[in-house]
């Protein structure tokens, strides 16, 4: 089989280095340009079967990839989301949200050490294995996304999209290739890019595209991306 993962296009949050998580953020202007520009991509491919986070975020660029595009979409679309992914036949999963920071949700970095430096530097001391006041560590979400791909690849043998955020994207190609939790972070999943596992017969996987994206718009930079240096995500 092989399992074609997306991450959802850019939010305000995004920009703003927002640790968004489980907050209900939607796709900004761009981040609908990003997943349009992706649509040649995915669209010419048959799928066995389309999952998505059920965030707003993920739900739309997921319609956005697959689903009319006869309806408007954004903030005044007669239909959300979730209603227009569902009616192009997509699955959600509780198990594809994005990391959840708890009592952070949708701080930025600056704003939780000022808010709680005993807790950042908790963190800071262990960023894999710190859980998150009222949410959960890095390696949490590694184990709900690595349950979610082994359930995967034994219900399905052709191909599946997956539509989701950078950590359970990030995740779910590290846990299907052998890589350890703590070392998930070494991949990267930018907005609106295309990344693809193959799984053999005998259950053997191998990553054989990252970050494949078309037509991004001009001057549209990946927040990760500018943050050389910095080993926690800062984005969700």
């Amino acid at each position: 089989m092989r399992i074609f993962l997306v991450r959802h296009g850019q939010t305000d949050p995004n920009l703003e280095g927002r640790y968004c998580g489980w907050t209900d953020a939607p796709l900004n202007v761009d981040g609908r340009a990003q997943a349009l520009s992706l649509r040649p991509l995915v669209c010419r491919r048959t799928f066995e079967a389309v999952y998505a986070s059920p965030l707003a975020r993920a739900a739309e660029t997921a319609a956005l990839l697959v689903g009319d595009l006869d309806a408007p979409f954004g903030p005044d679309a007669p239909r959300s989301a979730v209603e227009r992914a569902r009616a192009a036949g997509i699955r959600f999963d509780d198990a594809l949200k994005e990391h959840h920071f708890g009592r952070f949700e949708n701080m930025t970095r600056a704003e939780i050490a000022a808010t709680d430096p005993a807790e950042f530097e908790r963190w800071r001391q262990d960023f894999m294995g710190y859980r998150f006041p009222g949410g959960e560590s890095s390696l949490d979400l590694y184990d709900r996304v690595a349950a979610f791909g082994a359930g995967l690849a034994k219900r399905h043998a052709g191909d599946v999209l997956v539509v989701s955020h950078m950590g359970p994207t990030v995740a779910l190609m590290a846990s299907m290739i052998g890589i350890p939790g703590r070392d998930m972070w070494r991949l990267r999943a930018g907005n609106a890019t295309l990344c693809r596992i193959v799984v053999g017969d005998d259950g053997y996987a191998f990553l054989d595209m990252l970050n494949a994206r078309t037509g991004r718009p001009a001057g549209q930079q990946d927040a990760w991306a500018a943050q050389a240096g910095r080993t926690e995500p800062s984005e969700s």
